[in-house]
Formats: structure tokens, C-alpha cells, sequence
């Protein structure tokens, strides 16, 4: 009778083992892990462009040398990505492959311009970006994120000029995948800024977006790089607008770390400026 026990306890004991540790490989094997390609890397460049015209200077870059930026970052091994996908972890980035984000501030017309026969300028900057893509359509996919103001008093940069088109324009970066984002209303100064009148610029810059673009509006540049000194703005309600601007663009700082870095903060994210100075410093690029 005690043998029998004994055999019985024995082969409860296989059993229960088998199913903890069929259960245990199971709960490892579905544990989220990050991609090779995004494990080979800590840092990142966000670049940060303003307008795209001649002659090169501090805040221009010249078509030609924009041209030249998409060739030498294609034949490194970089892939572009919207500012809003660094919140995601770079999903779909492939296997030995380096994200760049491609910003532009200020919405002039260099950037975004139709033609008086309804076509997309070749020398502004998504004409440009467009041509890359149409040259290489399954290795550099059609992204980057545009910082719009609405409501300056220079209109041509008020929603990239052309006001009859600017929903046209908005509606076609949709389409073709690219990021609708804020830079404030009036280009403000948020440090300066009463916190009342930053929430009604912010609102009302992504309910106008929003309503244009069809996107959700994430992201925000701020102007000239100016924290408010309550951050808490970035998000909530003015009136009946609800906005969350998950993450924030600094006028400068270098390579951003990646998301999963314990110094990541979403709101407050470095950028690179396309000057030359910059991109030898960075990059090791003449």
C-alpha cells in the first residue's frame, strides 16, 4: 500500500513539473523583444530644417545640398521614420537599418509649393523628397514631419503660403504618410507666454491641423526651442479642444537617444541642424 502511495506521488509530481515548466517556456517565448536592427544602435538624428532655397545660409539649405543629404543618408544605412514613430520604438524598422527623422519648422512655401499647372515643385523640399522616394519606393518610404504655424503675419509661412491650397496640401501629406504637427499658433514664445494663452495657441493649432490634415496632431517643435516653465500645458483642454502633444522637438542638442534609454523624455527631444558645422560634427560629413 505504501509503494503504491509512493509511485502515486512520484507521478503527481512529473506531472505538475511538466505543466510549470510547459507554462514557463510559453510565458518567455511570448515576451516582447526588441529587434536586432534596433539593439545595434543608442542614438538617432533628428534633422531639423527650416526653409529650402538658395543661396545656402543659417536657416536655408539649397535644394541640390537637400538632394545631396537624402543620397548620403540612403547610402548609410539610414531609414526614415515621422517624428511621432520614435513614441513606438521604430516598429517596422528594418534589420540593420538606423532611423532619421526629417523635421522642417516654419511651413514656408519652399517646403511644400504647387506650380501655377497644378504639379508639386521639384525644388521644394517634398517635391525633392518625393523624387527620392519615386527612385527608391521599397527602400526609403515617404516620411517626415512638418511643423506648421497657422496664424504669423508673414503668410508665406502660414501653412506652406498658397491659402486656397493649404487643405489640399495638408489632406496630400496624409495620404502619402508623412506627420501633420504643431509649432504653435503664432510661432509664440512659451516661456513668455501666460499659461491661459498658451493653451488657447496650442489648442487651437492642433484643432486646425486636425480638421485640415485628417491626422492626429502628437508632436510639437517648440519655438526657438522655449519651454513653458509648467510643462503640464503641453497637454489638456482649452474650451471643448482636447490635446495631447505627446512629444516635444528642441531647437538643438545632437543625437537623440532611443526610446527605451533611461534618459528618454519624450517632450524634450534633441535635433540636429542641417548645417554644415553640424553635419561634419555628427556625422563626420564635408
Amino acid at each position: 500500500m505504501e509503494n503504491k502511495r509512493s509511485r502515486w506521488l512520484a507521478v503527481s509530481l512529473i506531472i505538475c513539473l511538466s505543466i510549470f515548466t510547459s507554462v514557463s517556456c510559453t510565458e518567455i517565448k511570448t515576451q516582447p523583444e526588441k529587434t536586432a536592427s534596433v539593439q545595434s544602435f543608442k542614438r538617432f538624428p533628428v534633422l531639423e530644417y527650416h526653409l529650402i532655397k538658395s543661396p545656402e545660409a543659417r536657416w536655408s539649405r539649397t535644394p541640390e545640398n537637400f538632394r545631396q543629404d537624402l543620397e548620403w543618408l540612403y547610402q548609410h544605412n539610414y531609414y526614415p521614420i515621422n517624428f511621432r514613430d520614435i513614441l513606438n520604438n521604430f516598429a517596422g524598422l528594418p534589420k540593420g537599418k538606423i532611423p532619421v527623422v526629417f523635421t522642417f519648422d516654419d511651413s514656408s512655401s519652399s517646403q511644400f509649393r504647387y506650380l501655377a499647372n497644378g504639379q508639386v515643385d521639384p525644388n521644394c523640399a517634398v517635391g525633392i523628397m518625393k523624387a527620392f522616394h519615386d527612385k527608391h519606393p521599397h527602400e526609403w518610404p515617404l516620411r517626415a514631419t512638418f511643423f506648421i504655424v497657422i496664424g504669423t503675419n508673414n503668410p508665406d509661412r502660414n501653412i506652406f503660403g498658397q491659402p486656397e491650397l493649404r487643405e489640399k496640401k495638408l489632406r496630400q501629406l496624409t495620404e502619402w504618410g508623412m506627420e501633420v504637427a504643431s509649432h504653435t499658433y503664432w510661432h509664440d514664445q512659451l516661456d513668455k507666454t501666460r499659461p491661459e494663452l498658451a493653451r488657447y495657441s496650442l489648442a487651437r493649432s492642433v484643432d486646425t491641423l486636425r480638421k485640415l490634415s485628417g491626422q492626429e496632431i502628437d508632436s510639437l517643435a517648440l519655438p526657438m526651442g522655449l519651454y513653458p516653465a509648467d510643462e503640464s500645458i503641453l497637454a489638456g483642454k482649452y474650451q471643448k479642444i482636447n490635446y495631447d502633444l505627446k512629444l516635444g522637438a528642441e531647437v538643438a542638442g545632437g543625437m537623440q537617444v532611443v526610446p527605451w534609454s533611461k534618459d528618454f523624455n519624450p517632450r524634450h527631444i534633441h535635433r540636429i541642424q542641417t548645417i554644415a558645422p553640424e553635419w561634419k560634427k555628427f556625422f563626420g560629413r564635408n
